[in-house]
């Protein structure tokens, strides 16, 4: 957020290839590998969009602004320091910023941000747009790989492994509920179990107070039924 304001910040890898392309060449792949249409519909109301591209070993950073349809060079550097000071405008510092709840999923870029002690911004997987071009939901994914769903959710609702779930997530539910009240629209979470991935489990944020406000429905489903639920809910079906 800057000054108030929702910023959405979407973050593009590229190959070895990226060290010694020009901006024009980089900005180009950007255009033609992505719809840039949905992205138009948070210019319009009122948020700033950003691409971040970065070489796979953070050895240049690039930033592209996108208005109206078109995108712009923000930032092109090899210094992570330099996309650390730039993201300081919308990110607040934290000279200590939290350990990583997964470690082993952090990139380059989540690290020397971090060193730099700019966190790279929180997110959310995505939106669901109606044939309207419309937003329709937030969805938020979220794997389990230590349990079954059925396990999974009866920890959600405990005492003790509830309570810590929450804490480590809570961020994360956080900018979910933050979007969709934004956007006015519903937000939905999917947990997934890494173990089967025929089974599904749906839920919502209603508010992050406390771990009651992370909401499960009913049991585990498969694809089809996850899909037919989630159309009905948002209105699609």
């Amino acid at each position: 957020m800057r000054e108030g304001r929702f910023s959405l910040f979407q973050r593009l890898v590229g190959d070895g290839a990226l060290l010694k392309a020009n901006v024009v060449d980089v900005r180009g792949a950007v255009e033609s590998s992505l719809d840039l249409q949905p992205y138009t519909l948070f210019g319009w109301i009122g948020l700033e969009v950003f691409f971040i591209v970065y070489e796979a070993n953070c050895e240049r950073f690039l930033v592209f602004g996108l208005n109206d349809d078109q995108l712009t060079v923000v930032l092109d550097t090899t210094k992570c320091g330099e996309l650390a000071r730039w993201l300081s405008e919308y990110v607040p510092p934290r000279p200590k910023p939290k350990p990583f709840v997964k470690g082993s999923y952090a990139r380059c870029i989540d690290m020397c941000l971090r060193e730099n002690g700019v966190p790279y911004p929180g997110n959310f997987d995505g939106i669901i747009f109606s044939e309207e071009q419309t937003p329709a939901a937030v969805v938020e994914f979220s794997r389990v790989e230590y349990a079954s769903l059925a396990k999974h959710m009866k920890n959600l609702h405990s005492s003790r492994l509830g309570e810590k779930f929450f804490r480590e997530d809570k961020n994360r539910w956080q900018i979910v509920l933050d979007v969709s009240k934004f956007l006015s629209v519903p937000n939905v979470i999917i947990w997934w179990d890494a173990n089967d991935d025929s089974a599904f489990l749906k839920g919502s944020v209603e508010h992050v107070r406390s771990k009651e406000g992370i909401v499960t429905d009913g049991n585990a489903v498969n694809y089809s039924g996850l899909r037919e639920i989630v159309m009905r809910e948002i209105d699609l079906a």
